[in-house]
């Protein structure tokens, strides 16, 4: 969710991350049902069957998260798994707090208890672990959103947003690990990102 224009101002920025919300659990609708709609009104191409099915289950989990959690979403941000690994590897490593030491085979998230700086591959396994956690996918989306907390932290404090050569790596890695929607770029997706702590995410 980001900000937008009150009479006091800008509101903060604030940020509802989810780890693919499943249909089972909030009635989200299925995206095959787009694809036959889609070839019933004549399109076959299956590039373009792949980019418009793909389009509209976004819409359709848009739509989802906003009646689940009754929070209007003004903007998308849509990050592929790898790019978690390329962020971690573009900032040399992410400092995160585990509550727990975990090991599990399914992830690869093999992690001691307490403060540690995990590097990329380790940082791909602490946000895909779910199996063997208290809330299953829910504790999953938490972990993604300390990732998220952990980048912004680095980019404001350890003079990351500063370094050239680190920032070009951010590009490179959001341009192909990132979808934004129409109305905001990359630009402006890092500025509002900037403004993120864990506390503002949902």
């Amino acid at each position: 969710r980001s900000p937008s224009s009150t009479s006091g101002g800008r509101r903060p920025v604030r940020a509802v991350t989810g780890s693919g919300v499943r249909p089972s659990s909030v009635g989200h609708r299925p995206c095959s049902t787009s694809t036959t709609r889609l070839r019933s009104a004549g399109l076959q191409d299956p590039h373009e069957l792949e980019y418009r099915g793909r389009e509209a289950g976004r819409r359709a989990q848009i739509e989802t998260v906003q009646t689940f959690l009754d929070v209007p979403i003004d903007h998308m941000a849509e990050v592929s798994l790898a790019g978690f690994y390329y962020l971690a590897r573009a900032l040399g490593g992410i400092e995160v707090c585990v509550n727990n030491a975990t090991h599990d085979p399914m992830s690869g998230a093999n992690l001691v208890a307490g403060h540690q700086v995990l590097d990329a591959a380790q940082a791909l396994a602490f946000v895909r672990h779910r199996h063997g956690l208290k809330n299953g996918d829910l504790d999953r989306t938490r972990r993604q959103q300390a990732f998220i907390a952990a980048v912004t932290y680095k980019l404001r404090t350890q003079g990351a947003a500063s370094d050239p050569a680190i920032l070009s790596g951010l590009m490179d890695v959001a341009k192909q690990n990132m979808v934004l929607d129409e109305g905001m770029d990359m630009f402006d997706f890092g500025l509002r990102a900037s403004g993120l702590t864990g506390g503002r995410m949902t």
